[in-house]
This record gives C-alpha cells, structure tokens and sequence, in this order.
C-alpha cells in the first residue's frame, strides 16, 4: 500500500507538471492561438479563388501547401482586424479533383486551420486540419458538410490551446471549496462567455482585441492573487464568498476573447446560429475534460501527501501570477502602442 501511495503521489507530481509545462511554452506567452483559416473556391475546372488568413502577432505562421499542378498568381495583401489575409488567385490543370491540400507548421504554432472548399457546383466541404491531421483530400463527390461538428471540433481545440483560459479554469477549481461550489461557479463563468460570445458573433457589440486580450490576463492576475490568500483570508475575501458572481463577470470577459476567434474565421452565412451555439458546445466539452483531469489529478495527489499537494497547488498559484503579470505587461504596452 505504501509502495502505491509512493508512486502514485510521484506520476500525479509528474502529470501535473507536464500539464502545466506545455501551457507555459514561449508561444503561449503573449497572445492566444487564434485558429488559420484556408478558404478555396472553384471558378471553373481549373481555376480557384484562394483565401488564407492567419494570425498577424503568430511567432510561427503555418502556411498552405496547393498541389504541384497548381501556379499561383500575385497575392494581394490585407490586414482584417487582428490577422493577415492574403488573396490570390492558382491556375489547377486538371482540377483538384482528388489532389491533397496542406497545412504546414501547425505543430510549430500549436493552432488549428479551418479549411473551406467551394465547388462549383456542389456544397461547401470544411473540415478543421491539425497538427495530426494536416491533409485535405479534395473529394470526386461532394456531400453537405457538418456546421454542428467542425465548429464543436473548432470549440475543442481552441479551448485547450488557449493557455490563458485553461489558467482562468484551474483557478475556478483551485477557488471552488467543493464539487457543488465548482459546479455552480463554471455554469456561472459558461453562462457568462455565452452572453458575450454571441453578441460580439452576430455584430451586436464591438470587439476591441487588444483591451480584450489584457482584460483576461487582468481576471487572471485577480484570482492568482486571491488563491494566494490564506483560506482564512479567503473565506472572508468578496472573491470567495461570491464566486458565482466573480466568474460570470469574469465570463463576460473571456467570451469577448472566445468572439474574436469566430471573428477571425468567420461563421457559415448560412448557418450562423448553428455554427455559434456549436462552438460554445465544443469550448464546454473541452473545458469539461481540462477540469476532470485536474481536479482527477489533484485529488489522488491530495490523498497519496497533502504536504505534496500544498506544494503542488503553491507551485501553481506562483506560476499563474507570474505568468499573468507578464501578459498584463506585454498586452498593456500593446495598448499603449496603439494609442501613441
């Protein structure tokens, strides 16, 4: 027993710490990883309208990869919001009929690409590439593609590359004294991004990327420093009594940062409402899963050494305030050189 104690109480230390590690990479540091978007359209049997927007502040940008028997034209370059879009038109002989397309570096970057292809005549195939799954197989046929998977997909991954919202999570489990308090405070932090998400969405407010983005490392910085009360301290702290409040204004917040990936890509013109409320359900899902491994991983920690899991869980605090000061330095002097 003792023996399994010993080494379960070393895998958790081990798990815990490569978890957070990989949130920790420089990448991660100053903005989030907004997903690519690669958008084809066939003018005729051999000509294509190509579309390839990505992140303008990527310290790696992945880039599409046309078959060999295409010959691009002259790009045409253009800033939308916070990415770059370039324009081109490719000269295909023989078509893309059954011909690959690629999306190189999306390990390097550590982001997604969603990738549209308009046939001529036929419907709109999509389809999210990843580092794991880079290729697109251009089909003979063409069937309606899902709207309700790839935008769950694309809720997904998001979730669990965007270090700065799985840092907010961990601080709502850290917060949370029990599974009903956990319960209650994400709902309220779900409902909260669901308000703002679909408002920025359809247009109905503006979306400022840069004040957004140092607006959740502010939320960040706020509970790191909250959890590094005493739970004395804490239990008589407004934070603390009211978490439910905190995480849905709080919510408020990150949805506006949820928005602007959608804003990046785009929604389906003719699915809008279907493509929202599927990439909400696909942040949810994995929003579900980071919190069940880590409060998983904490509570075999807990029961194997508390002494360890007091460690641990310090250890976590100092790196989400670290971290989270850094980014509300590197996104503030972001603002301040825009408005200067």
């Amino acid at each position: 027993m003792n023996a399994f104690k010993c080494s379960s109480k070393w895998v958790g230390i081990q798990l815990l710490t490569l978890l957070f590690v990989s949130l920790f990479s420089v990448n991660s540091f100053a903005h989030k990883l907004a997903p690519s978007l690669l958008q084809i359209d066939e003018l005729d049997h051999s000509n294509f309208s190509v579309i390839w927007r990505t992140p303008i502040d990527a310290a790696v940008s992945p880039r599409p990869v046309l078959p060999e028997n295409c010959r691009d034209a002259e790009a045409r370059l253009v800033q939308v919001s916070t990415a770059i879009e370039r324009r081109w038109t490719t000269r295909c002989a023989g078509g893309l009929s059954g011909k690959t397309l690629r999306i190189e570096l999306l390990a390097a970057s550590r982001t997604v690409a969603m990738l549209l292809y308009q046939p001529l005549n036929g419907k709109l195939q999509r389809d999210i590439l990843t580092a794991n799954n880079s290729d697109f197989v251009v089909p003979d046929k063409f069937t309606g593609a899902s709207v309700l998977t790839q935008y769950i997909r694309l809720g997904i991954s998001h979730i669990l590359i965007g270090a700065d919202h799985l840092f907010f999570v961990t601080a709502l489990l850290l917060l949370a004294g029990s599974w009903r308090s956990l319960l209650k405070t994400v709902t309220a932090f779900t409902l909260g991004h669901s308000v703002t998400l679909a408002l920025v969405s359809l247009e109905l407010v503006p979306h400022w990327p840069a004040l957004v983005e140092f607006s959740i490392a502010v939320t960040i910085l706020i509970l790191a420093v909250e959890l590094s009360r005493t739970d004395v301290e804490q239990r008589k702290h407004y934070i603390r009594q009211h978490q439910w409040l905190v995480a849905s204004v709080f919510g408020l917040v990150h949805g506006l940062g949820f928005a602007g990936v959608l804003q990046e890509i785009g929604l389906p013109s003719g699915d809008v409402v279907g493509a929202l409320f599927a990439f909400n359900i696909g942040i949810e899902l994995g929003q579900i899963v980071f919190v069940a491994i880590v409060a998983g991983l904490l509570y075999l920690l807990k029961r194997s050494s508390v002494p360890i899991y007091q460690y641990v869980k310090s250890a976590i605090i100092l790196v989400m305030g670290g971290i989270s000061v850094y980014w509300c330095l590197d996104r503030g002097a972001e603002i301040l050189g825009q408005i200067l």
